[in-house]
């Protein structure tokens, strides 16, 4: 959530929101490689109309491709969903575990992640 809100605050939000909302086809392709939970056929051609509708939306005006985030806060959003995606994905993949071991285990991903994401905010900062 902090890269898809720090994305917000400098990105166009618009290509921010779409790009981070692509949470679901991350989410699918994960599950896939990490749990071995194959998809159906139709959840593919959900995945396949979702990457051609963000082609669609987001591609430039010039040319027709897929999109490549261009800006910090288009790789923030993206990167806020893959994460977002991975963090239910490993959420699923120890759901034997207790519900007080995955939200410690939870906490300090989110906190390592942010001291990480601030540390390399000041390092570039003081570029």
């Amino acid at each position: 959530m902090v890269g898809f809100n720090w994305g917000v605050t400098v990105g166009e939000v618009i290509r921010v929101v779409l790009l981070f909302y692509l949470m679901p086809v991350w989410t699918l392709l994960l599950a896939w490689w990490v749990l071995g939970e194959v998809p159906h056929r139709r959840a593919l051609l959900r995945v396949v109309a979702a990457l051609a509708g963000a082609m669609l939306v987001l591609s430039p005006q010039d040319s027709m491709g897929f999109p490549v985030p261009a800006t910090l806060g288009e790789w923030l959003g993206l990167s806020g969903g893959v994460c977002f995606a991975l963090n239910n994905v490993m959420l699923r993949h120890q759901q034997a575990r207790s519900a007080q071991a995955r939200l410690f285990a939870m906490l300090w991903a989110g906190d390592l992640t942010c001291g990480g994401g601030c540390c390399a905010g000041f390092v570039g900062w003081g570029q």
